[in-house]
């Protein structure tokens, strides 16, 4: 019986080290060596485009730079045409960003081309001490192939 549980608690383990593998080689590069920066005033991003295929994924880090504690992070990446079209998107959700977190997006059919345009939402909440809290988000928008900011909005 206790070799059972050993054998099933051994393979959980190893299931989920593949699964870390990416997460573990964002984190163990420092920001910097990461292609695309961009600061807004509640977090900085940090993150690499890789393409496959006809998907994209972005990887990175995002770290928040303001407030004490921020939970329930979803982070909508989409990629627009020369037009402003939506083209394709991709989300990924965090349990909260007290530091530094590595982040992963897959977009389905997400191809970067000249005058593509990646815009970023961040929507989270915030623990301020109150009894809900309170909701926010930011955004912004770079060009997709030399990741210069387009366009920042305001925190809402």
């Amino acid at each position: 019986m206790c070799f059972h549980v050993a054998r099933l608690i051994l393979i959980g383990v190893i299931t989920s080290l593949t699964a870390c593998a990416s997460f573990k080689y964002i984190m163990d590069t420092p920001d910097s060596q990461l292609t695309f920066h961009h600061t807004t005033l509640e977090f900085k991003v940090a993150w690499n485009t890789i393409q496959t295929g006809n998907d994209m994924v972005i990887e990175g880090l995002i770290t928040n730079v303001r407030n004490i504690q921020v939970k329930s992070v979803e982070m909508n990446v989409m990629v627009l045409d020369a037009n402003e079209r939506h083209l394709s998107e991709g989300t990924v959700l965090l349990d909260h960003i007290n530091g530094t977190v590595p982040f992963s997006v897959k977009i389905k059919d997400g191809v970067i081309a000249k005058g593509s345009v990646l815009k970023f939402i961040v929507s989270y909440h915030i623990n301020d001490g109150s009894w809900y809290g309170r909701s926010g988000q930011s955004s912004f928008k770079v060009d997709a192939v030399t990741g210069v900011a387009i366009e920042e909005q305001k925190v809402k």
